[in-house]
């Protein structure tokens, strides 16, 4: 007896066995596009509803921004570790007071509230401080496999196959400390995401190498298991302080310092770094920055874009970062669940050499940078270090 199963008006014939399978593949397949679906939804809710139904029209929160940024290390003529990471990041315009937050998304409201209770003083300063506040809205995917992309087996001596889909909401505050030639870019982001096969890690690097013509990874029946996925992160970046002005005209160079905390089952750790710039028309703004959740140090304006005079602008970038880490769960595993795991290397060092281009024409502002990776190893099991490039194209309305 052969049985029909409809779907959708699609008749499909085939054994008990094959129906099985279909509904199986149907279930799997409703899940990870419903999860997809409200990930979409919630980036583009908090990007662009701010909606307070008492909230004054000179208030409403605007997005200035968008960038988009592509890590991958088949530049490095590799594909293993970290290998592929992509971000979709919003930013908006200066916003008034984080304390009046009636016009913030729900979620940003709560999250100012929260990093309120647990940093009273973080996003408060001097009252004679010359100071702007915005918000960074960011929708990602990283995607982490083994060396070896032939074996259908677990591989014991090597990190899991493992995929993480988040979205961060981050509120940044760029002030200058009084009586001082000091400038501060305060930054707090809560980051809410999924690990394991829902993060659709499999899904997309199938599909890039399907569309590269590679051979694909056969080992992700072992990846990590799906659970949800929570950080919370604390970043300080200092320069010294150089005016008002959109950029630093002419030639110039500058040293931006950093420091930072995450705390959550993505990535608990610490970390210190820094950025040295010299070129021509550098922005005045913090610098570069790698995707990991919590890093995004795109600062509030400092004038308005279509006052700004028209530019071409190019500089080369150096950053040196180290960071302390108790936990991350691309080594670690699972958090809640029993899963595979490596031995995490407590201390790890990272560099990064690159060119930026930004560029103003006809009052929009444009920004081309690509850097070059290199990151000791991770795990005690890694064999060498690991390199990659990221590529970010930005546009300011």
């Amino acid at each position: 007896m052969r049985d029909i199963f409809e779907q959708g008006g699609t008749q499909i014939i085939g054994h008990r066995n094959c129906l099985k399978l279909l509904r199986d593949g149907a279930h799997i397949y409703n899940k990870q596009r419903i999860t997809l679906l409200l990930f979409l939804k919630l980036f583009f809710w908090a990007s662009v509803s701010f909606a307070a139904q008492n909230c004054p029209t000179e208030d409403i929160i605007e997005i200035r921004g968008i960038t988009l940024r592509d890590e991958n290390d088949s530049f490095a003529k590799t594909d293993r570790n970290y290998t592929q990471g992509l971000a979709l990041t919003a930013e908006s315009h200066n916003i008034k007071n984080y304390d009046q937050t009636e016009c913030l998304p729900l979620l940003l409201r709560a999250h100012s509230k929260l990093f309120r209770f647990l940093t009273p003083r973080f996003l408060i300063p001097d009252e004679n401080s010359i100071t702007s506040n915005s918000i960074v809205i960011k929708l990602g995917q990283s995607i982490y496999t083994p060396k070896n992309s032939s074996s259908p087996d677990l591989i014991l001596n090597d990190r899991p196959y493992a995929g993480l889909l988040y979205v961060g909401m981050s509120l940044h505050q760029r002030h200058k400390i009084p009586q001082s030639d000091l400038e501060i870019l305060d930054m707090s982001e809560i980051t809410l995401g999924v690990i394991g096969p829902l993060s659709f890690a499999k899904e997309f690097q199938d599909a890039a190498h399907n569309l590269m013509g590679d051979e694909k990874f056969q080992g992700w029946g072992h990846q990590l298991n799906n659970e949800p996925a929570l950080q919370l992160a604390l970043d300080k970046k200092f320069k010294d302080y150089r005016g008002s002005s959109p950029v630093l005209s002419g030639f110039s160079a500058d040293l931006i310092q950093s420091i930072g905390v995450r705390m959550g089952n993505i990535e608990t750790s610490a970390n210190v770094g820094l950025e040295g710039r010299i070129g021509w028309d550098i922005p005045n703004d913090f610098g570069s920055f790698t995707i990991r959740p919590g890093t995004d140090s795109r600062p509030p304006d400092v004038v308005p874009i279509e006052d700004s005079p028209a530019h071409f602008g190019f500089h080369l970038f150096t950053i040196l970062d180290v960071k302390l880490v108790g936990y991350s769960f691309a080594v670690d595993g699972n958090l809640f669940s029993t899963s595979h795991h490596v031995t995490r290397q407590p201390w790890v060092a990272f560099g990064a050499i690159g060119l930026s281009f930004p560029t103003i024409i006809k009052r929009r502002s444009y920004n081309l940078a690509i850097m070059q990776v290199y990151q000791s190893s991770d795990f005690k099991e890694q064999d060498a270090h690991h390199a990659y490039r990221s590529i970010a194209l930005g546009i300011e309305f």
